[in-house]
């Protein structure tokens, strides 16, 4: 759970920076979707233990990994814009390890 804490905690770092207020952000109307997955992760990890949150979690994960390590090893990527710090921190050894970590207990080589 404090991923996700992290991950909001840098998503609202990101808008602020790109000019989308606090205050935009707290009354703005969240999509049903999104919602409704996000409120399944948080119940999946009240619910379950560390894998099966990494499990409800993996469509982020990998997703999220794949479009980072592209984005930062692409030499047209624009840098120095409000994206800079998401590509960076998807694109480091940690988190591609946290993934190989998952995808290796999902397929019952991990502990």
């Amino acid at each position: 759970m404090l991923h996700i804490q992290t991950e909001v905690k840098l998503h609202l770092t990101l808008c602020k920076e790109y000019g989308v207020p606090d205050e935009e952000m707290q009354r703005g109307e969240e999509d049903l979707a999104c919602v409704a997955y996000t409120r399944w992760v948080g119940d999946v990890g009240n619910r379950e233990d560390w894998f099966g949150l990494q499990m409800a979690m993996m469509p982020c994960l990998l997703g999220y990994g794949v479009i980072g390590e592209r984005l930062f090893n692409d030499v047209n990527t624009k840098r120095g814009t409000y994206l800079s710090p998401w590509r960076r921190d998807r694109s480091f050894p940690c988190f591609e390890f946290s993934l190989e970590e998952v995808v290796d207990r999902g397929n019952g080589r991990g502990e």
